[in-house]
């Protein structure tokens, strides 16, 4: 059995160029490759972040220095894009199936005490270590042998020719449609017709992996209890 060929970036614009030359009329101008390239990071900007994709997770497990509450591995999310913790999908302890909570900005996390990693933010800009370790575990001095499980969402970059943007093709050719038509703002009929079809794409596919059952991830039932910070 033959492998299938994923469509590459260009062959993905070649159809964008089709579908407007339809929705839009034979007459509508024919858009530079700059400008449909720039529609289709846009159109993956926001189909990235509208669920967490299953391809484009990464697991990790990660020890604590003991010290200053942060991952001992030099570069364990450099390559996470969003500068905030929007990619940060669950942030757990590894003997333990639900995450941990993220730092309330009006909690002092200097008051948390114990040997227990129980809360976890995002380290300050003005660390040195904010690009490539991104959290900080509290309480800093958290016992090194309990380790941490991430989640991250891994954004594609790869907006070249030859390039693969591994989501579904129609998604991504009627979302680089809509964003080129509705900037250029000449028919917004054709616009409207490409982002419903955008969307419809898009709820196919979310309804099509609900259907799929969920793992219950633990045999205690329905939690009734508030997550314990810290003993």
């Amino acid at each position: 059995m033959a492998d299938f060929a994923f469509p590459t970036n260009q062959d993905i614009i070649q159809e964008v160029q089709t579908v407007i030359g339809e929705v839009a009329g034979p007459g509508v101008q024919i858009y530079s490759e700059d400008q449909a390239y720039a529609a289709l990071h846009r159109s993956v900007d926001i189909i990235f972040i509208k669920r967490p994709w299953e391809h484009y997770l990464r697991w990790g497990q990660y020890t604590l220095d003991g010290v200053n509450g942060k991952i001992t591995d030099p570069d364990p999310f450099g390559d996470v894009v969003s500068p905030d913790l929007s990619d940060f999908i669950y942030v757990g302890r590894s003997d333990e199936t639900r995450p941990m909570p993220l730092l309330n900005n009006r909690i002092n996390p200097l008051t948390i005490g114990g040997g227990t990693v129980a809360i976890w933010g995002s380290l300050p800009i003005s660390d040195p270590d904010w690009q490539k370790k991104r959290l900080q575990f509290w309480p800093k001095a958290s016992d090194p042998s309990i380790l941490v499980n991430t989640l991250v969402r891994l954004k594609p970059t790869d907006y070249t020719d030859t390039g693969v943007l591994y989501f579904d093709r129609l998604m991504l050719v009627m979302g680089t449609a809509w964003q080129i038509l509705d900037f250029d703002g000449t028919n917004p009929n054709a616009a409207d017709t490409c982002k419903q079809l955008f969307d419809l794409r898009f709820r196919d596919i979310e309804h099509s992996l609900a259907g799929h059952p969920l793992q219950i991830i633990s045999d205690k039932g329905i939690p009734t209890e508030w997550f314990v910070p810290y003993p």
